[in-house]
């Protein structure tokens, strides 16, 4: 039996739901592939340079490990083939996309009859392993899709927006070392104590958002795309002047944007399939020279598994 998932990129840190608001995109996706065998990890797909294998290798067998643990199964020795189609560091879950994968096709191989709950905190287990913390918010959108909002404590609640609402990726052209991992680095970049104001601002802005969401209220998720916790200690990772997206922003059919996760990506919210939407954001990056793909994408649903 030869057991496939695929897990689309995700988008985290959506407006100000730091470490809580993610979404799910179609942009990219990775695709796990296992089957029984002797223990090899392949590594195919257009970002497989990106990856440092021994760390690959060494993260996948201790999902392994660990899954069989949970589950109190027998393990077996899988091949395993990741192929890699989101890219590596630049803030749209690509790690996290690599352990939802995994995580499901596990679940289908092994066959057990598993949570959601289950697999979100199975899959957080390799961002721990990879950034020191279980960040679910990716995971959680990866695995679940639409718009996740994520915890360990009780399940992550998934919204479906309005099928109007499409996000428009601005990725750098280059990715930037940062020492011990991006994740760490940006999360120093945040300060220690918060201001009360700035706290109630965040939870007022939180909820607001997601009301428009539920109630496809474009006025209430322009208003909600703002944060003040995160995004203004974050900016200097950000290649890019902050005057480019306040220009954007103004644009008819733009709702706002945010910091792809941990950047340096950023993601344009649109009320709109419009082309002529997406050709103004174009306009004004042209304008800018910015060195950057653009990338309009939708929402995605979750995790699929399937059996060849």
């Amino acid at each position: 039996m030869k057991v496939f998932a695929k897990a689309p990129c995700s988008s985290a840190n959506f407006g100000p739901g730091f470490d809580v608001y993610a979404i799910a995109l179609d942009a990219y996706y990775d695709v796990v592939s296992l089957e029984g065998g002797v223990g090899n990890l392949y590594i195919t797909g257009p970002y497989s340079s990106d990856i440092v294998y021994t760390q690959a290798f060494k993260i996948f067998d201790y999902l392994h490990d660990r899954f069989v643990e949970y589950f109190g199964v027998e393990r077996e020795e899988l091949d395993i083939n990741l192929y890699k189609g989101v890219p590596v560091g630049l803030g749209l879950g690509s790690s996290a996309s690599s352990f939802a994968a995994l995580i499901k096709a596990l679940d289908k191989y092994y066959g057990v009859a598993s949570r959601d709950s289950d697999l979100v905190y199975l899959a957080s287990l390799g961002e721990e392993y990879v950034a020191g913390s279980r960040h679910i918010d990716n995971v959680s959108a990866s695995l679940l899709g639409g718009f996740v909002i994520s915890s360990l404590d009780i399940d992550s609640l998934v919204i479906y927006p309005p099928e109007w609402l499409n996000i428009v990726l601005v990725i750098p052209n280059k990715a930037f070392g940062y020492g011990d991992g991006k994740t760490r680095f940006s999360r120093g970049l945040l300060k220690d104590c918060y201001d009360l104001g700035d706290c109630v601002f965040n939870i007022r802005r939180a909820s607001y958002l997601i009301v428009g969401l539920l109630n496809s209220d474009k006025k209430l998720i322009r208003y909600g795309l703002s944060d003040v916790i995160a995004e203004p200690y974050r900016w200097s990772i950000v290649p890019f002047e902050r005057e480019v997206f306040d220009r954007i922003n103004d644009l008819d059919g733009v709702l706002g944007h945010y910091i792809s996760g941990a950047g340096p990506s950023i993601a344009i919210v649109i009320d709109s399939d419009d082309p002529d939407v997406f050709s103004g954001i174009r306009e004004i990056v042209d304008q800018y020279s910015l060195e950057c793909e653009l990338v309009k994408t939708s929402v995605s649903g979750g995790a699929d598994v399937w059996v060849e």
